[in-house]
């Protein structure tokens, strides 16, 4: 008998789920939604100004280790910046003086949906790595916190409290065993992690032949992007006052950032919300969605009328901005922005092809 898969639906249904729509087709809605609110705010670039403190407000391009030295230390996992200019022999020392040991994270400085992130296990492999890919790095420690949530936050310009308006707990691509199946033959059977299987192939070709005791589980992907087969599951049920205040608490000492989606990892979601025992991974900006409509269970209108939702605030935001005197970014600093994103995008996508989304 194979394990049950993610899903129960037939392959042809689960391809025409909306996670799994072209980027082209699924963001064609949001492409209508900016264009509302710009023309009502008559600049294109108002969202700009939704985080004075990002570049282009977290749409691309921004730095992740500008946005994390603004994140108290206490919040963050040991975190280390690498410069592509770094001497390689010199990178052992630096990761060692950090306090970091292995197995760690090694992330794009620059990046999107999870491109290039990998875990490393020696520091042989975190060479090779740098080697292959000499662009700038963030290697952070492993956060081994058993939950793994995204909470989108926003605060209106001069108000003291904020609002949560998405929680996304994470479900890390896992298999369970039944004495009999093999894990790369579930994967080929499960439409999900299907999607995943060349990588293994490559990466981990010895764990696709293993067969586990019945009952025994195993975490496939700890990183978790959907882009690595993990499930975005609705944890909204979770907002609280007394998150918010956490996270007010939080805000309060990033300077000039009023609108994003911390991700992060936890002991627990009754912890979190007494501040206690969780790592922020990450801070996203004007590009980061809501990420509890990735869950299969949402209808896509109400996903596309939570982006609406989301960008309204974004426009509210402009205009108290606007009125305080903060100008949104002008075409030609977007204009070079964005070239400069795109051949940098150009150059880690060439070496990175088995790990964009299919």
């Amino acid at each position: 008998m194979t394990p049950k898969t993610h899903s129960a639906k037939p392959f042809w249904r689960q391809r025409l789920e909306w996670e799994y729509w072209p980027l082209w087709l699924s963001n064609a809605p949001l492409l209508c939604i900016w264009m509302w609110f710009a023309l009502r705010s008559r600049h294109p670039f108002f969202f700009t100004t939704a985080n004075p403190g990002i570049q282009t407000g977290g749409l691309f391009s921004e730095s992740k280790i500008q946005i994390l030295q603004t994140i108290p230390q206490r919040y963050l996992p040991i975190t280390l910046f690498l410069s592509n200019q770094e001497p390689l022999e010199q990178v052992a020392e630096k990761v060692r003086i950090a306090g970091l040991s292995f197995p760690i994270i090694a992330k794009p400085d620059v990046g999107e949906r999870g491109l290039l992130v990998k875990i490393i296990r020696d520091e042989l492999e975190l060479i090779e790595h740098l080697n292959a890919h000499p662009i700038d790095w963030i290697l952070q420690e492993y956060i081994s916190l058993p939950v793994e949530a995204s909470i989108f936050y926003y605060r209106l310009p001069g108000a003291k409290k904020g609002e949560i308006t998405s929680i996304c707990l994470k479900e890390f691509l896992h298999f369970s065993g039944d004495g009999k199946t093999t894990i790369g033959a579930w994967m080929a059977a499960d439409f999900r992690a299907s999607k995943q299987l060349d990588r293994f192939k490559k990466e981990q070709p010895q764990l696709l032949e293993q067969v586990l005791p019945v009952g025994e589980k195993i975490i496939l992907e700890p990183i978790g992007n959907h882009v690595r087969g993990t499930t975005f599951l609705n944890g909204n049920d979770w907002i609280s006052p007394e998150l918010e205040t956490v996270f007010d608490q939080l805000i309060d000492q990033m300077q000039d950032m009023f609108y994003g989606r911390f991700d992060l990892r936890c002991q627990s979601m009754e912890l979190l919300q007494k501040g206690q025992q969780f790592k922020v991974l990450e801070f996203n900006g004007i590009g980061a969605e809501p990420a509890h409509i990735y869950d299969p269970k949402i209808p896509i209108r109400k996903k596309y009328s939570e982006i609406f939702r989301h960008w309204k605030v974004i426009f509210q935001i402009y205009r108290l901005q606007k009125a305080r005197g903060v100008k949104a970014e002008s075409w030609s600093g977007m204009l070079k922005y964005y070239r400069n994103y795109a051949r940098y995008m150009q150059q880690i996508r060439a070496v990175a092809k088995n790990q964009l989304p299919s």
